[in-house]
């Protein structure tokens, strides 16, 4: 997508400029000129919509992720290349005075809109696009596989409790491992959800989820899904995604945990494998 947007960039800013008015202004010929312009196109695209998200954007972000903010993001990206396509041209310009003028710096705003308006749009939705229909594909195919299994009387796991000591002197927290749907971080507590008598339980203790995984190390279907979440991949009730983000729904649909992206292929792996 990076390449055909700084080749079209690059095209369109050749056709259009002149290379003796180029030359005469500028210490660049038009070829120079139009490289230039598509590479810094190319690398605020990249910047903004792959490094920044990987960085910056929480997992609380992408699940609570708008077209609002996707378009925020979209002017955003406009921004930093007309800025810097005009740092460009001070920097190349033969006439500081002349490049410094108000007229100057409109008509490189606007030609930064006509010119790279419809192929930077075009590459944000043909990435938003792929990552969505892939999302929703795997949403839908892990979906089938939940419908298309059979119940089983036999637990996968030994039916005997699970007893971990908590950080509060004298607690202990007990449940049956087919019963535990997920586990939550909440600062200096965990919350875990259980399945008991048809009903989704939240009990709440001082624990790190460090330490709960570490107790758990012996299930293999008790993954830890997210920075916060351990999740028992059993007991996910269907699956829901967008181009952004991945979630386990277990009770109902409004009882979820997040799949990070770091965590993304080892859950995959797992449902692929089952």
């Amino acid at each position: 997508i990076l390449a055909i947007v700084s080749i079209v960039i690059f095209i369109i800013n050749y056709l259009i400029n002149d290379d003796k008015v180029v030359i005469q202004h500028f210490h660049a010929n038009r070829l120079t000129f139009s490289l230039a312009f598509g590479a810094i196109t190319a690398f605020f695209i990249w910047l903004v919509f792959d490094v920044l998200p990987r960085l910056f954007f929480t997992e609380a972000l992408k699940e609570k992720w708008t077209l609002g903010r996707e378009a925020a993001l979209l002017a955003g990206l406009f921004a930093l290349i007309i800025l810097f396509n005009y740092l460009f041209l001070l920097i190349s310009a033969r006439d500081f005075h002349l490049i410094l003028q108000v007229k100057t710096f409109l008509i490189v705003v606007i030609q930064g809109v006509l010119i790279g308006f419809v192929p930077a749009l075009l590459a944000v939705l043909i990435n938003y696009l792929i990552f969505l229909r892939k999302n929703l594909q795997q949403v839908k195919m892990y979906n089938a596989q939940l419908l298309e299994e059979k119940t089983s009387e036999s637990s996968p796991f030994q039916e005997e409790k699970i007893t971990i000591t908590s950080n509060n002197k004298n607690e202990t927290i007990e449940f049956l491992p087919s019963q535990l749907c997920f586990v939550k971080s909440e600062g200096n507590y965990t919350e875990f959800y259980t399945w008991e008598e048809e009903t989704l339980k939240k009990s709440i203790y001082r624990i790190s989820i460090q330490a709960v995984e570490e107790a758990l190390a012996e299930f293999p279907q008790i993954k830890r899904i997210h920075r916060c979440y351990l999740a028992n991949l059993q007991k996910v009730k269907s699956y829901q995604g967008n181009a952004r983000n991945f979630q386990l729904c277990f009770a109902d649909d409004k009882t979820m945990a997040p799949v990070s992206r770091s965590k993304f292929h080892e859950i995959q792996d797992y449902m692929d494998a089952h």
